[in-house]
């Protein structure tokens, strides 16, 4: 451990005790995990003992490197994002079809970049005590637009299994951790994408087991590198029922986890956070602690939404800080990272070690510009492009198969409505007047393949 710099965060898994209940309760894996490892590792123990003292080392030395004149400016880090959607046919319908899934990973991409970015509009619930410690990640999460093989794609792919859902705590395929078997086509799910440059996420339906439902787990480079983990498995599984953020009161959700916020925590993890009461309840210095300044000492997780203030561990008045994504409050109840989080997340992605890989592909966030095969065949015509007073005209010879036009964002969100098709008619007129200035995207999605231009709007 102490010669590992891919330190990159730490692992959990999210529980919760009713698929619909009102109280979900949520459990962290954490313990399970280690039981494991150790049985498997003999240093496996002191590894897990001396980590928040290790990560906090390597958190003071990455601070006082960033003063000195080279390192003053901290700039934004984009990491892309691809989504494997790995569910049965009825579960994707529960979802709302193609539709409904690509909506949840815009939805949760938007949800990602406000909660790291101190742009969340609940940001304003945050008891006054703890406002001055709020902190901004300034980490921007994008959607990929490169396979690995060079063509395009909008940062997800959609994999019916006939598997009812994946165990998380063993598996059969790859190391038989945290839902190995959704990470393997093999075995009925989804091939990582090269792992050292995407953030590969398992959107999946976990087997209940023992009465708990788990609604996130995360494997980051240090499990990898030390405990033999293939490194395709890397990356975040979380539950479908958790995933995205609602737009829709008749959307299926988990109850209280709506709001995009697993994907949140479970991504602290993956960024080197530990959670709030450093997973071992009981008050510090005789239990852990998350290795973190300004996170107060607490004695264990909260669920649901507490009434503030809630006092353990004698750290009155203002108690415990169970709005903070790292517990396990609700989502509609946790709003912060504090700066010390965010000190400690700038460091792990400043190692440069393969955890960077993530942040040095920024051709992964555009589009190819080589042209599809398919596109000799469909003549396809922008005008004007640049755009110069705000509308666009697609003109089609070919429209065989056309279902509809989207226009996107360099992050991949939506900037105007999606056009269905209407049969017979090759024009179609896009409306962009209430675009800023910058780069787009303008997709036209047929029976068996899409065709993207990038289009400039002045």
């Amino acid at each position: 451990m102490k010669k590992s710099l891919l330190l990159l965060s730490f692992f959990c898994l999210w529980l919760s005790g009713g698929v619909l209940a009102q109280n979900t309760m949520q459990q962290c894996g954490m313990e399970q995990l280690r039981n494991q490892l150790i049985a498997s590792y003999p240093y496996a123990r002191q590894y897990f003992d001396t980590l928040p003292q290790y990560m906090q080392t390597l958190t003071e030395a990455y601070l006082e490197a960033k003063h000195t004149t080279a390192n003053k400016v901290t700039s934004t880090i984009t990491i892309p994002v691809v989504f494997h959607i790995v569910l049965r046919q009825a579960q994707i319908n529960q979802l709302g079809g193609e539709a409904g899934i690509r909506e949840r990973v815009l939805s949760q991409i938007e949800a990602l970049n406000e909660d790291f970015n101190k742009l969340n509009p609940d940001l304003s619930q945050v008891p006054s005590a703890f406002v001055p410690l709020i902190g901004n990640a300034n980490i921007k999460f994008g959607l990929a637009h490169r396979m690995p093989n060079g063509l395009s794609t909008e940062g997800y792919e959609i994999i019916v299994t006939e598997k009812p859902g994946f165990e998380l705590a063993n598996g059969t395929t790859g190391s038989g951790f945290a839902g190995s078997d959704a990470k393997y086509a093999i075995s009925g799910g989804a091939n990582a994408w090269e792992t050292s440059k995407y953030l590969n996420i398992w959107v999946i339906n976990p087997i209940v087991s023992g009465g708990a439902l788990t609604l996130g787990v995360a494997v980051p480079p240090y499990i990898v590198n030390n405990f033999g983990v293939p490194s395709a498995e890397k990356g975040i599984v979380l539950h479908y029922g958790a995933f995205g953020r609602r737009t829709s009161s008749s959307q299926f959700f988990l109850s209280n986890n709506d709001k995009g916020r697993t994907l949140t925590h479970e991504i602290g993890h993956m960024l080197g956070l530990f959670h709030i009461w450093g997973d071992v309840d009981g008050c510090p210095p005789g239990s852990p602690d998350d290795g973190i300044a300004d996170t107060p000492p607490q004695e264990k997780a909260n669920f649901n939404c507490p009434v503030y203030p809630s006092i353990s561990c004698s750290n009155g008045p203002n108690g415990d800080m169970f709005m903070n994504f790292m517990d396990y409050v609700d989502d509609p109840c946790m709003f912060l990272f504090t700066q010390g989080q965010v000190d400690r997340m700038q460091t792990m992605l400043s190692l440069p070690q393969e955890s960077l890989g993530l942040t040095q592909h920024p051709e992964l966030l555009e589009w190819p510009t080589s042209v599809w095969e398919a596109e000799t065949q469909r003549e396809v015509y922008f005008y004007p492009n640049p755009v110069d007073e705000g509308r666009l005209t697609i003109t089609l010879s070919n429209i065989v198969g056309l279902r509809e036009i989207t226009v996107t964002n360099i992050m991949g969100q939506p900037v105007a409505p999606a056009i269905k098709a209407i049969p017979q008619n090759n024009k179609y007129d896009i409306d962009l007047t209430h675009c800023n200035s910058g780069v787009y995207f303008v997709r036209c999605i047929f029976e068996s393949e899409s065709l993207i231009r990038k289009i400039i709007v002045k």
